[in-house]
């Protein structure tokens, strides 16, 4: 129905079909491993299968994104969603790429221009910043729990020898 603000109030779930077999369900989440769920936005793969990915809020203020083969986050482009650029995606094995199509490594940032990363703390005192020139870090450098023999080692590894830094 429809009410005075012209808004609509359903009770249960509401489907609505964007094309064949293309459904976005508004229901109650359902989730195996997180609790305390509210509503939740699912989607249907273009075969009309449902409830493989989903947009619901838990835990009281939280929300969750949820994508069996994965998470993409694009921004940019020019006037409409469908000219964003993938900036992010995190893949069904909990990989994250950033500026990359995916990724094999836990963590992977691509640039081919400027800093790719960053990390400061006291207030910069202490840095670490990979840019496409090498790896700088200020601060002290602790290289703690080094080898002490060249033993198994390969060629760029760093070793400590009583104190002096060598490497192979």
């Amino acid at each position: 129905s429809v009410d005075n603000g012209n808004r609509f109030q359903v009770s249960g779930n509401s489907k609505f079909n964007t094309a064949t077999n293309n459904n976005i369900v508004i229901e109650n989440a359902a989730h195996n491993t997180l609790t305390n769920l509210t509503s939740a936005i699912t989607f249907s793969r273009i075969d009309g299968v449902s409830n493989l990915s989903a947009i619901f809020g838990w835990n009281n203020g939280g929300i969750a994104i949820a994508g069996r083969q994965g998470i993409v986050f694009a921004t940019g482009g020019t006037s409409v969603y469908s000219n964003t650029i993938q900036r992010m995606i995190l893949n069904d094995i909990g990989n994250l790429g950033i500026n990359c199509a995916g990724t094999n490594a836990r963590l992977e940032v691509v640039s081919t221009t400027g800093e790719v990363f960053r990390a400061d703390a006291s207030g910069g005192a202490y840095r670490i910043v990979a840019d496409q020139t090498g790896v700088f870090i200020s601060g002290k450098l602790n290289l703690a729990a080094l080898p002490t023999s060249p033993a198994g080692l390969v060629a760029g590894d760093v070793w400590n020898n009583l104190g002096i830094l060598n490497i192979v």
